[in-house]
């Protein structure tokens, strides 16, 4: 799930983002030994390479499944996602790949 883009004011929230990028189905997740597998929501311009499986940023780095996921940003629910991103798709996305045992959606700022 992708972003819209921040404008150059927007402020970036600062909790750490770390785990391992894992695919179950059509759902990417950042699983982390400590709090468990959150769902992403990535920044505007990232793409997702089928073949191998990978998260391609916006930098043109790309994380593979099973790779180790660094970066930053905030935790929120579904139901806070529309100060991110106002596609209804996206947010229909988040919704369905977000876990009962985890809720929150990792919101992925920086990389």
């Amino acid at each position: 799930m992708i972003a819209r883009q921040c404008d150059p004011d927007c402020a970036h929230e600062e909790a750490l983002i770390t785990g391992t990028l894992a695919l179950t189905g059509e759902c990417l997740y950042i699983d982390n030994a400590e709090s468990g597998a959150l769902t992403a929501l990535w920044p505007f311009g990232t793409q997702w390479q089928p073949d191998p499986p990978a998260v391609v940023l916006p930098d043109g780095a790309a994380i593979a499944v099973g790779d180790q996921f660094d970066g930053g940003g905030g935790y929120h629910t579904v139901a806070d996602l529309g100060a991110f991103t106002d596609q209804q798709e996206v947010l229909d996305k988040a919704s369905a790949c977000t876990l009962d045992e985890t809720p929150e959606i990792a919101v992925i700022q920086t990389y």
